[in-house]
C-alpha cells in the first residue's frame, strides 16, 4: 500500500478527485520538520522545528500515474519520500515538491482556494 500527502490547494477534495479519481482519502496529519514555501504555487521545504498540515491519500499505481501527470513530474515537481504518523503508526508517503527555487507569492485567488481547503480539514490557515 502506498500513501501520498496533499497540502495547499490539493487539500480541496473535489479538485483532488478530478485530478486523481483513484486516490482515497485516509486521514490527516502533520509533516514535521517541513514548512510551506511560496513559489508560483505553494510547495514544501525542509525546516527543522516546523510542521505542515497534510491530507493523506492511499494510492495505487494508477493513482500515482495520475498524480505524476497533473503535477508535471519530473519537470515541475519531484517526489520526496517522507515519514508521516498515520493513526499512531509511522508510514512512508510520497510528497510532490516544486523544483523551482525562486520565491514568488501566489495570486490571491489561489490563496483563497487554499484557505477554503484548510477549512474542510479544520487546519489553522495561519
Amino acid at each position: 500500500m502506498k500513501y501520498s500527502i496533499a497540502y495547499g490547494r490539493n487539500l480541496d477534495l473535489n479538485k483532488m478527485k478530478e485530478k486523481c479519481p483513484h486516490c482515497i482519502l485516509v486521514g490527516q496529519t502533520y509533516l514535521y520538520d517541513w514548512q510551506l514555501a511560496f513559489r508560483k504555487y505553494i510547495t514544501i521545504e525542509p525546516c527543522k522545528g516546523q510542521k505542515v498540515p497534510v491530507g493523506v491519500f492511499q494510492i495505487d499505481e494508477i493513482a500515482e500515474k495520475e498524480l505524476d501527470k497533473v503535477e508535471d513530474f519530473p519537470v515541475m515537481y519531484r517526489k520526496e519520500i517522507v515519514e508521516i504518523d498515520l493513526n499512531g503508526k509511522k508510514e512512508k508517503a510520497i510528497a510532490y515538491v516544486i523544483n523551482d527555487t525562486v520565491a514568488k507569492y501566489p495570486d490571491e485567488a489561489y490563496l483563497e482556494r487554499v484557505f477554503n481547503s484548510y477549512k474542510f480539514f479544520n487546519f489553522d490557515p495561519k
